[in-house]
């Protein structure tokens, strides 16, 4: 068996974790099973996942460090679990990674700065999490992101400057966090961004002048100190 589906299929009870280093499954998703319990392997973890999509299911836990041997994985969804604690720095061994979501658990700490060789990942959310601390610079370096969201947690400092180095980034997501300093200018005239939002955070000063045409069609800047 190398495909198991069964998304949104009204499972309940533990979902048995054996199952997830099966020696040739490649794909899993169990998304929509708001009653299934799980968690990873907690040792030795190690298969030829593409895809692991267990989002909207109560899996809980913490991430082991041994998901960094999943070296094929394509897909990681965790996205409305139950998952806690911080997260290991053996995500940056996910090299061939494009989407990665661990939105909506319960995180926390800093994220390690790890991301700098995820040269394939387009796509990341690590929004309404618990996390602290500053926002990893190595993410700002991959530049074919088109989806960043970091929103609801607890990150300070101000916006990065790498950030300008992101051609392809549609979607920049910094809500709801402890960002201070100004808004750069440049944001807006970033290649390809057309939804910006940075509201809710401790942002002041003036915006610097916009003197290039842009594609942005949503700004929140609502709720900061901006001048």
């Amino acid at each position: 068996m190398k495909h198991l589906s069964l998304f949104a299929s009204h499972l309940q009870g533990k979902f048995p974790t054996e199952i997830l280093q099966f020696p040739y499954l490649e794909n899993i998703i169990l998304q929509f099973n708001i009653d299934l319990i799980g968690h990873p392997p907690e040792t030795n973890w190690s298969s030829p996942l593409r895809v692991l999509d267990v989002s909207q299911t109560r899996f809980s836990k913490e991430l082991p460090d041994s998901i960094g041997n999943l070296k094929h994985l394509k897909t990681l969804n965790l996205q409305g679990c139950d998952f806690i604690g911080s997260i290991p720095s053996t995500l940056g061994n996910l090299t061939k990674i494009t989407f990665l979501d661990i939105s909506g658990n319960m995180f926390q700490g800093q994220i390690p700065d790890v991301f700098g060789n995820l040269n394939d990942l387009s796509s990341m959310d690590f929004s309404h999490n618990n996390f602290s601390g500053f926002l990893p610079s190595s993410t700002f370096n991959l530049t074919g992101l088109t989806f960043m969201d970091f929103s609801s947690n607890f990150l300070q400092g101000t916006i990065p400057n790498n950030v300008r180095g992101l051609p392809y980034l549609r979607e920049l997501h910094l809500n709801a966090n402890l960002l201070n300093g100004r808004v750069p200018g440049w944001l807006f005239i970033l290649p390809s961004l057309n939804w910006l939002d940075l509201n809710s955070n401790k942002l002041n000063g003036p915006i610097d002048p916009i003197q290039e045409p842009n594609l942005v069609q949503y700004v929140d800047l609502s709720k900061n100190e901006i001048q």
